[in-house]
């Protein structure tokens, strides 16, 4: 039985539907096993700039799957983290 909205019940297709671009699989990878959260983490020795992991985050953001927060130290700095629909990816 097919999902309202989504073409297949494929996990992979489901995957490549959410993530159309290579950054959002690594921005996910980063958040769930390498415990990296903001746009510095993500960037690291890519360089990858604000503008080409932008649409990504907001994809995922949009998806549900990723959430922001601001950090406690500063309160300026985004941080971002997978929700409960972001960790059931890896199951």
């Amino acid at each position: 039985m097919r999902r309202s909205g989504r073409r297949s019940d494929c996990p992979i297709h489901f995957g490549l539907e959410v993530f159309g671009d290579p950054w959002s699989l690594l921005i996910v990878r980063d958040l769930m096993f390498k415990a990296r959260s903001t746009y510095t983490d993500f960037s690291g020795p890519r360089r990858a700039s604000r503008r080409s992991l932008g649409g990504p985050i907001g994809a995922a953001r949009a998806a549900g799957i990723v959430a922001t927060e601001r950090a406690p130290t500063t309160g300026r700095a985004v941080r971002y983290a997978l929700t409960a629909r972001g960790r059931d990816l890896m199951q």
